[in-house]
């Protein structure tokens, strides 16, 4: 395998410059803030690093663009399963028992909403996506025009994907390229429909295959760890920390709000960071899930939320921001209209707990994360 040309490469830089500027521009601050905040939100999960926790993964069956690309799609996929079933260092859920829950939610939201809320509830930590993108012959130039070098040459491209279904991102993006020399015959065979040689094809695959594991390696390790809460039953949570994550029986999680959802330029749901809602002991460590139970929370360590204070002493509604006990904003009665039509009751805000000694239990739901303290 030959490397890419300096002009081929003069070409390449300054065009991927452009995109991203150009990117900037179109997009603007806020769209670099967002992508900024969730990435922090990712990093902020376990310590810089790494923290030696299992981490649940998924491999999704990558596509192809063309039925030729589809052997080498489920080759590359194949070969990616097998290596990290090797590795202690995860634990491979099979994308089987993913679409079996993803079932469940398929007709109310999209494919790929689907796939991550399917991935948060069984507590998986990567979600790898890919696919063969192309193979084909090209020519590379050189020299004067009119004095051209046409070197042919063919191509096999990949493209990888590492989603956190936790976070809600897509943590990390890799494409793969690998090229090979041939001679002008040979190209001139698959001008004329002459499928590219297995034996070529093998080659690229191999070199490609490599890449790809290195690049899974590198990414999982640095990707955080981080669990969700399943359910609440009084004192006690439902956590997605199993026995694979490596996590000991009465160690402290913090749990966090999911923040804001937005969706990027692509499409791409976001979470904002949430806030730290409280902490929670891990009580028996399960194969997949484990109890816990709260730990009480200080008045004034509680954080600020929206709460409901009944009788006299209750003003105003605290979106303003100002005090603690507040009540809900009642809605202004319907015009007087020909038909008029009733805005709906509003959905009281959920009342934390209070604990005998003053203390109260932390406002954890279904769906908030969980962290290594």
């Amino acid at each position: 395998m030959t490397k890419r040309s300096a002009r081929a490469r003069l070409i390449t830089w300054p065009a991927i410059c452009i995109i991203i500027f150009t990117s900037l521009l179109l997009n603007g601050c806020i769209v670099r803030d967002v992508f900024r905040n969730a990435s922090d939100y990712v990093g902020d999960m376990v310590p810089e690093g790494g923290d030696g926790y299992g981490k649940r993964v998924v491999v999704v069956p990558f596509s192809s663009g063309t039925r030729k690309l589809t052997p080498l799609a489920l080759d590359l996929t194949n070969y990616l399963t097998s290596n990290l079933d090797k590795d202690r260092n995860y634990s491979r859920i099979s994308f089987d028992k993913l679409a079996a829950v993803m079932k469940q939610a398929a007709d109310k939201v999209t494919l790929s909403e689907a796939l991550m809320t399917a991935g948060r509830n069984m507590g998986i930590n990567a979600i790898i996506t890919g696919s063969v993108t192309d193979m084909a012959l090209r020519y590379r130039l050189k020299g004067l025009y009119g004095l051209r070098e046409n070197t042919p040459f063919v191509i096999l491209e990949a493209q990888l994907r590492l989603a956190d279904p936790v976070s809600g991102v897509v943590f990390s993006e890799k494409t793969l390229f690998e090229e090979l020399e041939i001679e002008e015959m040979e190209a001139h065979n698959i001008r004329m429909g002459k499928d590219i040689d297995p034996k070529r094809v093998a080659k690229l695959l191999n070199e490609i295959k490599p890449e790809a594991l290195d690049w899974l390696h590198s990414e999982l390790g640095d990707l955080n760890w981080g669990g969700v809460i399943l359910k609440v039953d009084g004192k006690r949570v439902l956590t997605t920390v199993g026995q694979d994550s490596g996590l000991k029986k009465g160690q402290q999680l913090a749990v966090l709000e999911r923040g804001e959802r937005l969706k990027s330029v692509t499409g791409q749901q976001i979470y904002l960071p949430g806030i730290t809602l409280g902490y929670i002991k891990l009580l028996d460590i399960g194969k997949e899930t484990s109890w816990a139970e709260m730990m009480p929370v200080n008045a004034e360590d509680m954080p600020e939320v929206k709460l409901i204070k009944k009788g006299p002493g209750a003003k105003k509604n605290q979106a303003d921001g100002k005090g603690k006990n507040t009540t809900l904003a009642k809605p202004e009665p319907p015009k007087a209209t020909p038909a008029p039509q009733l805005e709906p009751p509003q959905k009281p805000l959920k009342q934390p707990v209070k604990l005998p000694d003053g203390r109260f239990l932390p406002m954890v739901e279904p769906g908030h994360i969980v962290k290594p303290d």
